[in-house]
């Protein structure tokens, strides 16, 4: 199973700098489904809206709409690209603590990413992605993926 935190996720669903080197990573690794969980949504959808907004404010039109981007999202659930999953906070609450006790003084990670690599061990994904420099850094001293890919 495959955890894409809101960086990755929004390079796959809307056009951005990063949505090549988003497309190369999800070609090259077939594993499916990737895990879809109402946090990651909420924050996909958040990202995609800050995208929007940012664009405006320097006078740049949006490269994509937000309905658009939902509607490929519901095509993916619907054909089984993306998998529903149900986080056990309390269980995710208690992995971010641990987390952050072992990391965040060592490597100054933030607890939005600790939430992140938090719940993707709960969810006992294999692989993750991120292009969050400091998210990747700390998924890979976490040690309980297979890969974890996103920028170079």
């Amino acid at each position: 199973m495959i955890y894409a935190d809101s960086s990755f996720a929004a390079s796959l669903y809307a056009l951005d700098a990063n949505t090549e080197r988003a497309n190369e990573i999800y070609q090259a690794d077939r594993r499916r489904p990737l895990v879809f969980t109402a946090w990651q949504e909420l924050e996909l959808l958040n990202t995609l809206r800050l995208g929007i907004h940012r664009a405006r404010r320097v006078k740049i039109t949006p490269r994509y709409t937000v309905g658009n981007c939902r509607k490929r999202i519901a095509e993916d659930l619907q054909n089984g690209i993306l998998r529903r999953a149900e986080l056990n906070w309390p269980a995710c609450v208690r992995r971010a603590n641990e987390l952050s006790e072992t990391f965040s003084e060592k490597l100054g990670v933030v607890m939005l990413d600790v939430w992140q690599v938090a719940c993707a061990i709960e969810l006992h994904a294999e692989v993750f992605w991120t292009f969050y420099r400091d998210q990747k850094i700390l998924a890979r001293a976490a040690t309980r993926f297979k890969s974890v890919a996103g920028l170079d």
